[in-house]
């Protein structure tokens, strides 16, 4: 349950510089209080996290009456994190989980029982179509909303959002085949996908073209992978406290010495 004591919500004035920081900060602090008592595990209503405005709810609500009922959720959209105002966005459809693509038009959902990724319209709340993945698959959008990137056990691949076309698949390596990372960068222009191995492969986007490899010392598991805000550079984390960051200018900066720098290669 969201806690309900407020007091460590700072409002703060704020300048003009981050007042958006600020009012961010308010619409969080309120979506504590209004939810505290309607998102709780125990009436059925779980959070499923924020909508593309990011100050909105995405909540799940579950009608089981039993841990082995399998009951498809209701997905709602909370306004501000007000239940008052509450939009449907899916219903009696299978799904382990929903999420609001950037932009706010389309939502997806997927399902491990029956697996593929179906996307919602979130204005009416109907299915429009299926993309046709026949395995169990992790999905990211890139931040501007124009391409989802899915990958499954088998193989990558990357959709135009709205068209739902297939522009660009290739298989997974074998060291690949046992994580679901996703990391694409501030400008939508760069996928990172990391490997058993301790490799971490970055690709173009949309096309999927191989720029670089870039090696950890050793294989190991990761707890966090992000671009810099500026995307320039690249920041791993892996579960023995250490941190690992690249420049990626200069990595370009070296490539550009023996023409192999990135803006040479076909996007």
């Amino acid at each position: 349950m969201i806690p309900r004591d407020s007091s460590s919500c700072s409002r703060g004035s704020g300048s003009d510089a981050d007042g958006k920081a600020v009012q961010a900060a308010d619409v969080h602090c309120r979506a504590m209080r209004r939810s505290d008592s309607s998102v709780s595990p125990t009436n059925g209503f779980t959070a499923q996290g924020f909508a593309a405005d990011h100050r909105s709810l995405i909540v799940a609500q579950n009608s089981r009456r039993t841990q082995n009922e399998r009951s498809p959720p209701t997905i709602w959209l909370w306004p501000e994190a007000d239940p008052t105002g509450a939009r449907k966005l899916a219903e009696n459809f299978p799904m382990v989980g929903y999420r609001a693509l950037p932009g706010g038009q389309w939502g997806i959902s997927t399902d491990l029982i029956e697996p593929d990724l179906w996307v919602w319209n979130s204005g009416t709340g109907q299915r429009v179509q299926r993309l046709g993945i026949p395995l169990p698959v992790n999905s990211e959008p890139t931040p501007d909303g124009r391409w989802l990137v899915t990958r499954t056990r088998a193989e990558f691949a990357v959709w135009e959002t709205g068209t739902w076309r297939q522009i660009a698949k290739w298989p997974a390596q074998p060291a690949e085949q046992g994580t679901s990372w996703l990391m694409i960068s501030p400008d939508s222009r760069l996928l990172v996908t990391p490997a058993n191995d301790g490799r971490l492969t970055l690709r173009a986007l949309p096309s999927g073209v191989e720029l670089i490899a870039l090696p950890l010392p050793a294989a190991m598991p990761l707890s966090a992978l992000r671009f810099s805000p500026d995307g320039k550079r690249l920041f791993v984390l892996p579960n023995t406290g250490h941190l690992f960051e690249w420049d990626l200018g200069e990595i370009r900066r070296e490539l550009a010495k023996v023409g192999l720098d990135w803006e040479s290669k076909s996007f």
